[in-house]
C-alpha cells in the first residue's frame, strides 16, 4: 500500500511525461505530513518495556449504615480528595493551624483580662485614695454675712435674679430680701413696706420675662418684683383666697408657665407670665390637708414631681396637658414633713430632702419607680429644708435644725453631713431653702437665722 503512494513518473524515449499521483480519499483518510521511523517505534516500545510499572489509583464511594458517605483514594498521600478544586486535606491542615491560633489568641485575652482586672484594683485603690484626700484638703465649709435681726420666720425661699442678686420671699418681714453675692451685703431697704402681717408669701421663681414670681402663702395675691427696678406688684394676679399657706413653692416650667405647688391649697396654681393669667381651678379637686406637697421638680421627661410633706403620694404634674396624677407614686406614709423640696441630679434622678424622714427620696421618673437612702446622722427632727445641685455633682441639704449640711452624692449613691462651724449653728429654724450662683456657692435663706449662711461645696 505504501509503495503505492511513493509511485515514480515512467520515462519515455521520445516524450517526457509527468504523472501526478492519485490518491483515493474514500479508502484512506489524510495522514500527517511525519510519520515515526521504524527504528523510532522499537525504541519507544523498549523504553515502555523496560519501565517500572505505574500504580494507577482508584476512587472509592462508600455509604455506610448510618448513610455517611465516605470518599477514599487508594494513596491518600499523593492522591488527595478535591472538592471543586480544593485539597480536603489542606483544609483540614489549615483548620487545624487557625484552631491552634485561636488557643493562642484566647490565653492572651486571658492574660490580657487578668492584666486589666489588675488594674482596675489599682484603680479602685487610687480612687479611694484619692476620695480620702479630697475629705481632707477639699471638704465643704461655710460662712456667715450680715445682721438680720432675731425676729422669726422672716423669708422663705428665694432665686437668683438676671442681675446677680438673690431676691427673698417676705413671709413675716415686712420687706424683700435683697443679697449681693459679690459684696456679701444685705438690702432690706429697697423693697419694703410690705405689711407686718404673717405668711404673707413663700417660693420664688424667675420667669422668661425676666421676673420674679412669690407665691401667694396667706395673701390673695401673687407678689411679682421686677428685679431691674426693685418695683414690686399685687394687683395683677389677685383673688386667690384667704387660706394659710396655700402656695409655698414653684416650679418654672419649660413651656413658660409657673407651676404653684399646692400645701394647702386644693389646686395647682398655674401662671402665665406672658399675660399674668392664673388658673387655679383646671388643676382641682385635691385634698383640703395642710401640708400636702413642699417643693417641685420638672424631670427630662417634662413632668413636674410635687414632694410629699404630709400626703402620701407624689404629685405628677403635666404642664403641657394640664393634668394631674396622685396615684401612680403612692404608699408614702401620711406622717408630716417627710420631705421639704427636691433636686435633679446629673444622672436623671430626683432626690428629695429628708425633714424628718430618716431617709432621702428617691424618684426615678424615667420608671416611675422610689427608693429610699438612709441618712445615718440624722435626728429625724426638721433637721434640713430644701437643697441645690452644687457644680461638683453633690446635692447639699439646707441646715434647718440640723448643725451639718446634707451631703448627697448621686454617683456614688451615699450620704454624709458636714458640721458648719460658724455662730448659731447650734440654734433651731436657721435657714429655709438656698440658691446657688454661678461660682459654685450656695445661700441659705434665712428663716430666723439673723445672718446669711454661705456654703462652699467643695470640689
Amino acid at each position: 500500500m505504501l509503495s503505492d503512494m511513493r509511485r515514480t513518473p515512467t520515462t519515455s524515449a521520445t516524450t517526457t511525461t509527468t504523472t501526478t499521483p492519485t490518491t483515493t480519499t474514500a479508502a484512506f483518510p489524510s495522514l500527517p505530513r511525519f510519520l515515526p521511523t521504524l527504528p523510532t517505534i522499537l525504541f519507544l516500545l523498549l523504553l515502555v518495556l523496560l519501565a517500572e510499572p505505574m500504580s494507577w489509583g482508584e476512587v472509592v464511594f462508600v455509604e455506610d449504615d448510618e448513610g455517611a458517605l465516605h470518599i477514599n483514594t487508594s494513596d491518600p498521600a499523593s492522591q488527595p480528595v478535591l472538592v471543586n478544586g480544593m485539597n480536603v486535606d489542606a483544609l483540614f491542615e489549615t483548620v487545624a493551624a487557625q484552631q491552634s491560633m485561636l488557643q493562642v489568641y484566647q490565653q492572651n485575652v486571658q492574660a490580657q483580662q487578668s492584666t486589666i482586672a489588675m488594674q482596675q484594683d489599682t484603680i479602685s485603690l487610687n480612687q479611694a485614695r484619692i476620695d480620702a484626700l479630697r475629705a481632707e484638703v477639699c471638704h465643704a465649709s461655710a460662712s456667715t454675712f450680715g445682721d438680720l435681726g432675731a425676729s422669726s420666720d422672716k423669708w422663705r425661699g428665694g432665686v437668683l435674679a438676671s442681675n446677680g442678686l438673690i431676691y427673698a420671699t417676705p413671709y413675716n418681714a415686712p420687706s424683700v430680701l435683697i443679697i449681693d453675692p459679690v459684696t456679701n451685703t444685705v438690702d432690706t431697704t429697697s423693697i419694703s413696706g410690705l405689711g407686718s402681717d404673717m405668711y404673707k408669701w413663700a417660693g420664688a421663681v424667675l420667669a422668661h420675662t425676666g421676673l420674679i414670681y412669690m407665691f401667694p402663702a396667706a395673701r390673695p395675691s401673687v407678689l411679682i418684683v421686677d428685679p431691674s427696678s426693685n418695683t414690686t406688684d399685687v394687683t395683677s394676679i389677685d383673688f386667690l383666697g384667704m387660706r394659710d399657706f396655700k402656695w409655698l413653692t414653684g416650679v418654672a416650667a419649660h413651656n413658660g408657665f409657673i407651676v404653684g405647688i399646692p400645701s394647702s391649697a386644693t389646686a395647682v396654681l398655674i401662671i402665665d407670665p406672658t399675660t399674668n393669667a392664673a388658673d387655679n381651678t383646671t388643676l382641682s379637686g385635691l385634698a383640703s390637708d395642710s401640708n400636702k406637697w413642699y417643693g417641685g421638680v420638672q424631670a427630662p421627661n417634662g413632668l413636674i414631681y410635687g414632694i410629699p410633706d404630709t400626703s402620701s403620694s407624689v404629685l405628677i404634674i403635666d404642664p403641657v396637658s394640664l393634668t394631674a396624677d396622685t396615684t401612680t407614686l403612692a404608699g408614702l406614709g401620711s406622717a408630716p414633713f417627710k420631705w421639704f423640696g427636691g433636686v435633679l441630679a446629673g444622672n436623671g434622678l430626683l432626690y428629695a430632702i429628708p425633714s424628718r424622714a430618716t431617709s432621702v427620696l428617691v424618684v426615678d421618673p424615667a420608671s416611675n419607680v422610689t427608693t429610699l437612702l438612709a441618712v445615718a446622722d440624722h435626728a429625724g427632727v426638721d433637721d434640713w429644708v430644701g437643697g441645690v445641685l452644687a457644680p461638683n455633682g453633690n446635692i447639699i441639704g439646707i441646715p434647718h435644725n440640723s448643725a451639718s449640711i446634707l451631703v448627697i452624692d448621686p454617683v456614688a449613691n451615699t450620704t454624709s453631713t458636714k458640721p458648719i462651724e460658724v455662730s448659731g449653728a447650734a440654734e433651731p429654724r436657721k435657714w429655709r431653702d438656698g440658691v446657688v450662683i454661678g461660682n459654685g456657692l450656695i445661700y441659705g435663706i434665712p428663716r430666723d437665722a439673723e445672718t446669711v449662711l454661705v456654703i462652699d461645696p467643695g470640689c
